[in-house]
């Protein structure tokens, strides 16, 4: 329906506006160094690597990242 995909666009936007304008202090120099990477769907572009594929995993692990975040499909 159209109308709703108009409503949740309309809450997502005013979800958005709401925390933009929530203060929040700066992470420590600390913090920041011990912070952990996680990739989301691996490195990909969706032209010659595409998302969710052994390819952009491994693009990822070539570079050291903490993690990776992935879909899994039953097929």
């Amino acid at each position: 329906m159209k109308t709703s995909f108009q409503i949740e666009t309309l809450l997502q936007r005013l979800a958005d506006i709401l925390y933009a304008g929530i203060p929040r202090s700066r992470p420590s120099l600390r913090s920041l160094q011990n912070c952990k990477i996680v990739s989301h769907r691996g490195e990909h572009d969706n032209n010659s690597v595409m998302e969710n594929t052994i390819a952009a995993f491994d693009r990822v692990v070539e570079r050291g990242v903490w993690g990776i975040e992935l879909d899994v499909r039953w097929t």
